[in-house]
C-alpha cells in the first residue's frame, strides 16, 4: 500500500468535513516546505572510490 492508498480517505474525510479547496491544501502546501528543506541541506560528497 502507498501513502496515496492511506491519504486519499483522509483528504476525502476532511473534503466531506470542510470543503475540497481546505482538504487539497496540504497537497500544495507539504512539495513546497519539502523543497524549502532539501535546499537547507548540505551538498553530497564524491565518494573516494569512483
Amino acid at each position: 500500500m502507498a501513502i496515496g492508498g492511506l491519504a486519499g480517505p483522509v483528504i476525502g474525510s476532511i473534503a466531506d468535513a470542510t470543503s475540497l479547496q481546505t482538504a487539497l491544501v496540504p497537497l500544495v502546501v507539504m512539495p513546497l516546505l519539502s523543497r524549502l528543506l532539501i535546499r537547507g541541506l548540505p551538498p553530497a560528497r564524491q565518494s573516494a572510490n569512483r
